[in-house]
């Protein structure tokens, strides 16, 4: 997000200092009460009004009342989204105004979307890296045709051959699925030290690394699976 910068007088300090406020303390639609961070409702007692959310506007890590750490507890998350849809279900306001009405529908939405992005440690670095560093970590146009380009690419040609090699060997499949999943732990520490150092490179290198393992690590699951399937039951 870019900053506006104001003239230096009275006028604009002022000016600056609203606007700041304002962003800081979000009122109420309803009731105009300044609401806390973060919540649904209003904290006014007597209004409690559905507050609008969004992807951009609200933390969703904070949303699901989660550590703002990459590595989540499944469980809480899920948990907290059942919770959450509890909360926005059409029946709660079955006689709220249509405002209200409408503002569950799309909160029903956002939740449903920030559970997915959380969902997947490649999606949830992709969003900790826009959050933190406000860059676009897939943009094919901008990260992965960097200097590393090239033999990160043929590093994952490489492996993607061999799986391809060894997908009828069930033994030699487990082998490497445990070899990319150590692969996986190593650039998910790679990832989070990024982030705690603040390094834009160090992070979006682990997370580039993150999407192409995770994937192959993922069809390796379907592979072994299925090989599995096909050595219990032997063709006649």
């Amino acid at each position: 997000m870019k900053r506006i910068l104001f003239p230096r007088n009275n006028d604009a300090k002022l000016l600056s200092a609203l606007l700041h406020y304002v962003h800081k303390n979000p009122s109420c639609w309803k009731c105009s009460n300044v609401l806390e961070n973060e919540k649904l409702f209003c904290s006014n007692n007597a209004c409690n009004a559905l507050q609008p959310i969004s992807l951009r506007k609200n933390n969703l890590f904070k949303l699901f009342n989660l550590n703002e750490d990459f590595e989540i507890d499944s469980a809480s998350l899920n948990s907290s989204f059942k919770e959450l849809q509890k909360v926005l279900h059409p029946d709660k306001f079955v006689l709220s105004s249509p405002e209200e009405k409408q503002l569950s529908n799309d909160a029903s939405s956002v939740v449903n979307q920030a559970y997915e992005i959380l969902k997947s440690p490649v999606s949830r670095a992709e969003y900790m890296i826009d959050s933190v560093f406000g860059i676009s970590v897939f943009d094919e146009s901008k990260v992965l045709c960097d200097d590393g380009c090239s033999d990160r690419m043929s590093e994952i040609f490489d492996i993607k051959e061999e799986i391809e090699e060894k997908k009828k060997n069930t033994t030699d499949l487990l082998k490497l699925f445990s070899k990319l999943n150590k692969e996986v732990v190593s650039y998910t520490n790679d990832f989070k030290n990024g982030i705690k150092e603040k390094d834009v490179n160090k992070s979006l290198q682990a997370a580039i690394h993150l999407k192409y393992y995770c994937k192959m690590v993922d069809d390796l699951d379907h592979l072994i699976t299925d090989a599995k399937i096909e050595s219990s039951n032997p063709k006649k």
